[in-house]
């Protein structure tokens, strides 16, 4: 059994900042021995901001008075001026990983604004990765977006376009060179843009390039190209010298509000691209496989109703078009998650300027197993935090997908799966079953407020001599002793999920408290702080990591005192 320590906590400089609301690992940042947490500060006019915390060998991160008070060896601040965002949007809705895009070992990280720009476009900004981020005093250790807006390329470059281009951003691994073993460590980045097309929305990729230094890669300027008759319209770079892709699903003839979508494999789209991110190898054929995402899908199973749909695109060496039609996968190459009526699929909120991206992840290949099997596909997670099922009593779903080895069995059937475990209504046969996967809730009513799954990521783990991951749920407005003051949960990945779902896949959050002493909880300490509303792991501290000792986890609460927002790191510790 696990207990959790508190060994940081990292306060916001003003109120009204909601310090916290987006938060990520992203990885070596900084240094190749330790993992470093991005921050987000996006709320307040004067103070859009977003930090990188550098990792370290200490026992704990620096203990300072509040976020703009770290040392520049300790820090990153990364700011931009009132002058050039829309007071309609947010300074950096979301801050992802990308991964090494010019494989020099370091991972780069990207900020979304959608929307957000006085100059008309949407834009995402990538940070390169380095130990150049460690060196200069504060004012040289701090990037001001407007200089890239300039021309400036040394620290980053911009990728511009029309409409909520930048809706998500992530590295997945597309490209032929990314695909090539030889560069495993290799991505490409990949932009969302829910307004794509005529408001279906679409994905573009920029291809990542082995052996492009730091500061030769320039702002990227978007526009269409092609003709909307004959299906071939998709974003290209301006300059005609970046290598892309262009997914989406096909302009075809599917009107987006259509209440009569029959074929399974064909929901009619209205945000794709909400969020992407790889996964890992769900079908076990040696690819990694990446979630594309889109909670305003009408869909066969939701029958006319917004119920969400997210594509599993397994990874495959013949993706090597520059223009990814989704709806002209066969059922081998992608499978369509369906969300029920009202599900908003993968989408923390049920409000476009609000996504989080941290609805997916991945859970490696051993979780909910007694025995890790090295050879066993991966499985991931997704939530549906705001959907409550066909009764309406539900306050958000986490959904578990369990992998499947190509050419021994499927994700789902005939290349969908219905996530309808909880459509409990007469003479309806569910699709979803616990061979599928699990299906996660908390007992909580939704009548006393939605939010189970807003973050779901996970935590490693040692489980014998292999690294397991363990999933982390979060819910903001779980209640202890009648307070809400939000929970996040931690089932270890030897929980032997199969005992305790039941044939639907259903199971309750509290169930598994009670039945195994591998579930593990952490309580906010206040109330309406919405504890948890961002949640990610990492060796973000300590010189142990490994054997039974897991990483730590950052925990946000970005409506802490008057919304100044804070972080709690919680170190777990070993208990009888």
């Amino acid at each position: 059994m696990a207990s959790y320590k508190n060994d940081s906590t990292i306060i916001g400089s003003a109120a009204q900042t909601r310090t916290g609301w987006s938060m990520a690992n992203v990885g070596h940042f900084s240094s190749l021995d330790r993992d470093d947490l991005a921050i987000t500060v996006p709320y307040k006019s004067g103070a859009y901001a977003t930090y990188v915390i550098f990792g370290t060998q200490a026992d704990e991160l620096p203990q300072v008075e509040n976020i703009d008070k770290y040392n520049q060896g300790d820090a990153l601040k990364i700011i931009i001026p009132d002058s050039i965002v829309n007071g309609n949007n947010k300074f950096a809705l979301t801050v992802q990983k990308v991964g090494d895009l010019n494989g020099d070992g370091y991972d780069e990280l990207v900020l979304t604004f959608p929307y957000y720009s006085k100059k008309s476009e949407s834009t995402v900004y990538v940070i390169w990765g380095g130990p150049h981020n460690k060196i200069g005093n504060r004012a040289a250790n701090q990037i001001n977006l407007a200089d890239i807006d300039n021309g400036d390329n040394q620290r980053g470059f911009k990728v511009s376009g029309p409409g909520w281009f930048g809706s998500s951003a992530s590295g997945i691994r597309y490209s032929a060179a990314t695909k090539n073993n030889a560069n495993k460590n290799l991505v490409d980045l990949a932009i969302g843009d829910i307004s794509s097309i005529n408001n279906r929305g679409g994905v573009t990729v920029i291809y990542g390039r082995k052996g492009s230094t730091v500061g030769s890669w320039k702002n990227i300027a978007m526009q269409w190209e092609g003709s909307k008759s004959n299906d071939t319209f998709k974003l290209v770079p301006k300059d005609k010298t970046t290598a892309t892709a262009f997914i989406s699903s096909s302009y075809g003839s599917y009107a987006y509000d259509s209440a009569y979508v029959t074929d399974p494999l064909k929901p009619a789209n209205v945000n794709l691209g909400a969020q992407v991110i790889r996964v890992g190898d769900i079908n076990g054929n040696g690819q990694d496989d990446y979630v594309i995402v889109d909670p305003y899908a009408y869909n066969s199973a939701a029958k006319g109703y917004i119920g969400g749909t997210a594509y599993l695109v397994f990874g495959n060496n013949n993706f090597t078009t520059d223009h990814l039609k989704l709806n002209a996968l066969s059922k081998t190459e992608a499978i369509r998650l369906h969300g029920m009526q009202n599900s908003y699929l993968g989408q923390a909120s049920t409000g476009e300027g609000y996504m989080t991206n941290q609805t997916v992840t991945g859970l490696g290949n051993c979780f909910a197993t007694t025995t890790p099997d090295a050879t066993a596909p991966d499985s991931f997670a997704i939530s549906a935090p705001y959907y409550k099922g066909s009764n309406s009593k539900r306050s958000g779903i986490v959904w578990v997908i369990k992998g499947k080895k190509a050419g021994t069995d499927t994700v789902g059937k005939n290349g969908t799966l219905a996530l309808d475990a909880y459509h409990e209504v007469s003479n309806y046969t569910k699709q979803f079953s616990r061979k599928d996967g699990y299906a996660i809730r908390t007992s909580r009513d939704a009548a006393d407020g939605m939010g189970f799954g807003t973050a779901v990521t996970t935590q490693d783990m040692q489980v014998g001599d292999v690294t397991c991951k363990a999933l982390v749920i979060s819910d903001p407005n779980a209640k202890r002793n009648g307070s809400k003051v939000g929970a996040v949960y931690i089932i270890h990945p030897t929980v032997p999920m199969d005992k305790y779902a039941d044939d639907d896949g259903m199971v309750a959050i509290e169930d598994l408290i009670t039945a195994s002493e591998d579930v593990n909880v952490i309580w906010g300490d206040g109330a309406n702080n919405m504890f948890g509303q961002s949640v990610v792991s990492g060796t973000f501290f300590g010189a142990d990591f490994g054997n039974d000792k897991p990483n730590s986890l950052a925990i946000s609460s970005p409506d802490y005192a008057n919304s100044t927002g804070k972080v709690d790191l919680a170190n777990t510790q070993n208990a009888n």
